[in-house]
């Protein structure tokens, strides 16, 4: 498949395209973790987090409470969140 060769970026943002991209992917583990694979040196996933939610923790750039991206944002992994300077 040619999901398997894009990063998990490009995955969330493809993904974000169309309800039907996101059907397709949304619960396709396989896609997802073929995609962190092509990642150097991403820490392993947590068994909380799901591949996607995963990816999106590691690769938006939005805080998980106010949605801002213009501040910069400090990722809590232990919580699965990313909260910017003011949060």
């Amino acid at each position: 498949q040619i999901y398997g060769l894009l990063s998990p970026a490009d995955l969330l943002n493809l993904s974000r395209a169309s309800k039907d991209i996101y059907k397709r992917l949304k619960d396709d583990k396989s896609v997802w973790r073929l995609a962190r694979k092509n990642v150097e040196d991403l820490p392993g996933l947590p068994p909380w987090l799901s591949e996607r939610a995963y990816a999106a923790l590691c690769f938006d750039r939005f805080c998980s409470r106010c949605l801002d991206t213009r501040k910069p944002h400090k990722v809590l992994w232990e919580y699965g969140v990313r909260y910017c300077v003011a949060c």
